[in-house]
């Protein structure tokens, strides 16, 4: 007998593979993360559960969700996520989680834990000690061996330091790094022009935050307002066009985002004419280690785990410019 589960969330790779793999388990029908359309769907097609396949989901997304199942009782809840973004949900809503499926990476391992979990074979108690069990480093740990490496790697030299307080000539002079670009030539001209009259408008330091969550772009903003300039980008694309024409002294950048994932925004910003000698600090809740010690890597300037308290980014933030 096939399972009927209606599939929702921004994880559209873990939702394509249970209507394309073939899965005999499953009868699937996607619907979008709206309360209206959720309960819609619940009372046309009763399915057995809603499995939300999550993947840096606004609260406001989270809370719709939440909203509409705890008018369908019948109807079992599973999370399927990382374990940062399951904690992000159970934080923000109050609905009932049948099934939490925060080991599953790939949509045929979410298969075959919501299989197995539907059949009875597997339960909630005993998938949280699978995980706990597997787990061969406490995150506290992989936090200190992710300080370590960027203590060692993450240091910007010298002479790139002082390159965004330096005038014109010295900006030209970064020549050959600017023909590596991809931009065109004549791009870095206005960045230059501009440099020194944003430095003269304000004696603050300038930040600028990379996050396609329009709630944590205002809180982090929030936090850091009343100390430093603040812009705020959702996405690499935006942030791109902004470093063309602007200077910023620190780059807070989200690791996971829909099109431009963190790594691939940190690679083509240190691309750009001038931005070599800008700190960039990740932030981010994905508690792989692999995954954490592949951006280390490429040798960013911090790591901030998200939830992103005041405390952990005031520290970062005053670390970085001491």
């Amino acid at each position: 007998m096939a399972y009927k589960i209606l599939l929702t969330g921004l994880n559209v790779r873990v939702m394509r593979g249970f209507f394309e793999d073939g899965n005999a388990a499953f009868d699937p029908i996607g619907c979008q993360s709206i309360e209206e359309d959720i309960e819609k769907h619940i009372n046309h097609f009763a399915p057995e559960a809603l499995v939300y396949c999550m993947s840096d989901e606004a609260t406001d997304i989270m809370i719709n969700v939440s909203e509409a199942i705890k008018r369908q009782p019948q109807v079992k809840l599973i999370l399927v996520g990382s374990s940062y973004e399951i904690e992000n949900f159970e934080s923000a809503c109050d609905a009932r989680v049948a099934f939490k499926a925060d080991h599953a990476s790939t949509s045929a391992k979410a298969q075959e834990v919501v299989a197995a979990f539907l059949s009875g074979k597997e339960t909630a108690s005993a998938h949280e000690s699978e995980t706990s069990a597997g787990s061969s480093s406490s995150w506290d740990d992989i936090l200190a061996q992710v300080d370590d490496e960027i203590e060692d790697g993450g240091k910007l030299a010298p002479a790139e330091n002082a390159a965004p307080a330096e005038s014109n000539a010295s900006a030209e002079s970064a020549a050959p790094v600017e023909e590596k670009a991809p931009t065109p030539a004549p791009a870095p001209a206005p960045a230059q022009t501009q440099a020194p009259t944003q430095a003269a408008d304000s004696n603050k330091r300038h930040i600028l935050i990379i996050d396609d969550d329009p709630l944590m772009l205002k809180i982090i903003k929030d936090y850091l307002h009343d100390d430093y300039e603040i812009a705020t980008a959702k996405g690499g694309k935006l942030a791109y066009k902004f470093l063309e024409k602007k200077r910023t002294d620190l780059i807070l950048l989200d690791y996971e985002m829909p099109e431009e994932k963190g790594p691939e925004v940190f690679v083509n910003i240190r691309k750009m004419p001038g931005m070599q000698s800008v700190p960039i600090v990740f932030m981010t809740g994905v508690k792989d280690k692999e995954r954490v010690m592949e951006v280390v890597k490429l040798k960013p300037q911090g790591y901030i785990p998200k939830p992103v308290s005041y405390d952990s980014l005031m520290a970062m933030v005053n670390k970085v410019f001491k």
